[in-house]
């Protein structure tokens, strides 16, 4: 696949030479993409959206790319998508008045959700996986430096935290925020998993990763992202097992269990160890979400009586009018709570009404229905990337429960990564069917 589309990209005028510039830059944007708050200015435009521009740039402008038209058919329902929350967005602004938000966050929208899929349909996948592999390191860094400021260097923390570079202390944040950071290490498991099983990673590295995503999930003591975290490693494996067609089946069930008693001796012992020596690492965690557990108290799990109470407000501001929504940026000014609905999709219909609630919904759907389509392919690989599609897609709708805004790219960018990844092997798959059945 990768010599057929270099040959094709170079014949259309961007050389091999510059298509991997193209890929450099392109893996660049991805590994930076978590540092969320290394921002250009006050905007939501950081260091790696400068690199995807970059991209864009180099593509359009300088020397012309290489894409397929039936390739691209498949992202309609995606472009669709965002046509219908921006046009919501737009229909919301003109009724309801102008605002702040009138520009910046159909740009928003528009970047996340039209040019970045451009700019992932010229690549192929080999860049698209390194990509993902580039992903992966960039929350392990975040969460590295985080963690080595924290324990280590708590002043150098709390002066970056003054200048709005890290986002939280009493629960580490690091780039992201401690909720950013559970959910987007929730979102990078299955990713783990596809670049070890496709070679991309040594096992030695595996586990590398394994602990740095366990140490974020326990320095964040997100309950929200922990819950995501597990219900992203147990569909993972659950799916993983199901699409193996291994003779084995119960030594392989034997070993995923035996794998699980030495997690949870390793992770008891690592909190006795924590307890017995007052590191105090683990206390944030044990405290908003162990005790949470044992006591089976959810309403004291994080801030959760309160995001119930700002859904059900936005509920009711829904009913009054459902169609048009209130405007955007006016709920956090006009509610009682003084706060964002803290549920993407609840925030998105109250504001900018039906049309962009079901341009969401139709982005999010179209994802897990490629990869399912995927699931049942008979080629191993194409297999293995709809098992990581379909469990980053649902790890992403469940993190949107919570989440107040739908473009954010540490958050956006593996479903998206992974979408094109499924889409165009399909596609690549469809077209060896069609050569076949022409030749019989």
């Amino acid at each position: 696949m990768e010599n057929e589309e270099e040959k094709m990209i170079a014949s259309n005028n961007l050389s091999l030479v510059n298509y991997r510039i193209f890929s450099f830059l392109l893996i660049t944007a991805c590994l930076l993409s978590p540092f969320y708050t290394l921002r250009i200015g006050n905007i939501l435009f950081t260091i790696s959206d400068f690199l995807f521009l970059l991209t864009i740039f180099y593509l359009f402008i300088i020397k012309g790319f290489y894409f397929n038209k039936q390739v691209l058919l498949y992202y309609s329902p995606l472009f669709f998508g965002v046509f219908l929350i921006v046009f919501g967005h737009s229909v919301s602004v003109i009724i309801n008045g102008f605002s702040d938000d009138l520009i910046t966050e159909p740009l928003q929208y528009l970047f996340v959700y039209l040019l970045l899929p451009f700019i992932l349909i010229s690549a192929n996948e080999d860049t698209i996986l390194r990509s993902i592999k580039a992903y992966v390191w960039g929350i392990s860094l975040v969460i590295l430096i985080g963690a080595i400021l924290l324990l280590f260097l708590p002043d150098v923390y709390k002066t970056l935290e003054s200048h709005g570079i890290f986002i939280g202390i009493s629960r580490m944040g690091s780039f992201l925020g401690a909720n950013g950071l559970a959910k987007t290490v929730a979102l990078s498991i299955p990713l783990l998993f596809l670049i070890r099983k496709i070679g991309l990673i040594k096992k030695i590295t595996f586990y590398f990763f394994s602990i740095i995503f366990l140490i974020g999930i326990l320095l964040s003591s997100s309950y929200g992202g922990s819950i995501a975290a597990i219900i992203s490693l147990i569909v993972t494996f659950s799916l993983n097992f199901l699409i193996s067609k291994k003779k084995n089946i119960i030594l392989d069930l034997l070993k995923y269990f035996i794998y699980l008693l030495l997690f949870i001796v390793v992770f008891s012992f690592f909190l006795y160890l924590d307890n017995k020596l007052e590191w105090n690492l683990t206390s944030g965690f044990q405290e908003r979400i162990i005790n949470v557990l044992v006591s089976q108290e959810v309403n004291e799990a994080g801030s959760y009586l309160i995001k119930l109470d700002l859904m059900r407000d936005a509920i009711e501001i829904i009913s009054q009018n459902p169609i048009i929504g209130m405007g955007p940026g006016n709920y956090l000014e006009q509610s009682i709570y003084s706060q964002n609905v803290h549920n993407a999709y609840l925030g998105l219909w109250v504001e900018s009404g039906l049309f962009s609630i079901v341009g969401l919904l139709i982005i999010l759907l179209t994802s897990i229905f490629y990869s399912l389509i995927s699931l049942s392919s008979k080629t191993r690989k194409l297999r293995i990337y709809g098992m990581t599609a379909f469990v980053v897609t649902l790890i992403l709708c469940i993190n949107l429960f919570t989440d107040t805004t739908v473009y954010v790219r540490s958050t956006i960018l593996p479903m998206l990564v992974l979408f094109s990844l499924v889409v165009k092997s399909l596609y690549i798959e469809r077209k060896n069917i069609r050569m076949t059945n022409k030749q019989i």
